[in-house]
């Protein structure tokens, strides 16, 4: 998420060259499949939680990167920050108290609405066997295990499942309110 703001940022604030690298470089993450990628990461590095935590961030910040910058190509053509601009202020100024204010509410609904994400990557990849291994506790190693004693006792995977359900819709909800509340053009529309 971190990564995606900055250089989602970056991009939309110096343009030109960097502007150009960043797109085609998030272009190209965006070309492969998300849970493929992932899991050639977990695969070559073996799994764990750390693994799994750097292939999230490996495949999560390309669609925050273009969210941000977009809404920071917008911010940047403001008046406010063109006086700043012309007034002398560093780069580093008209980002941090400029630019990402302005980003603040997407920034909020992106990473509401990112964690249901990372959480069925999570549980999808250890449910293939390339996530968090066992004794540690999953969703994705909760179901798998579960796919057994299907016929015997199914509400042994039905919990997880529902579980995992309830989570991502959870998120989603939340993800949508803050969006109503921060956004005032949502506001609006509705």
């Amino acid at each position: 998420m971190i990564v995606g703001i900055v250089l989602g940022v970056a991009a939309a604030y110096f343009g030109g060259w960097v502007d150009m690298v960043i797109m085609r470089l998030t272009d190209i993450f965006l070309a492969f499949p998300v849970m493929l990628l992932a899991m050639v990461i977990t695969l070559v590095m073996g799994p764990s939680l750390f693994t799994v935590c750097l292939a999230l961030v490996v495949v999560g910040w390309p669609d925050v990167t273009r969210l941000l910058r977009g809404q920071a190509l917008a911010l940047k053509e403001k008046e406010y920050v063109k006086a700043s601009r012309a007034l002398g202020a560093s780069h580093f100024w008209i980002i941090t108290r400029q630019l990402l204010p302005g980003c603040l509410s997407l920034i909020i609904v992106s990473f509401s609405m990112g964690i249901p994400g990372a959480i069925m990557y999570e549980s999808g990849l250890s449910f293939f066997g390339f996530g968090i291994r066992p004794p540690t506790p999953s969703l994705g190693n909760m179901i798998a295990d579960a796919r057994g004693y299907m016929t015997i006792c199914p509400w042994y995977i039905l919990y997880p499942g529902l579980m995992l359900i309830i989570i991502v819709v959870a998120f989603n909800i939340l993800g949508d309110g803050l969006n109503d509340a921060l956004d005032p053009y949502a506001r609006k529309r509705k």
